[in-house]
């Protein structure tokens, strides 16, 4: 196995770990669907996710800007970061946030 190949499946994995538990601790604050149409009904804390989901969140934005850097500045270094694997990977999240999103 090369370099490549083995930094590839260590960002994958990683997103996948980060994904996981940030949906474990987002769903914490979920609103239940019966509780969906009654005003003022709210599910866990915002401090839960501020302190929680956010954190997860917010490093793995940092480690995609930075790849996206490193992919860019070193386009033609054979060891870089593919870049199909930080869009699937950087979609993914957005895909993820926005399914936090909707159970608010």
């Amino acid at each position: 196995m090369n370099i490549a190949t083995r930094n590839t499946i260590i960002w994958v994995s990683a997103n996948v770990i980060g994904i996981s538990a940030f949906l474990f601790v987002a769903a914490q604050t979920w609103l239940e669907p019966a509780l969906r149409d009654i005003p003022g009904a709210s599910a866990g804390s915002p401090i839960v996710w501020v302190l929680g989901a956010l954190p997860i969140a917010l490093v793995f934005v940092v480690l995609h800007i930075g790849a996206g850097v490193r992919a860019y500045r070193k386009r033609s270094d054979i060891n870089r970061l593919p870049s199909k694997y930080l869009w699937v990977t950087f979609i993914s999240w957005i895909v993820i946030l926005a399914i936090d999103h909707v159970h608010h």
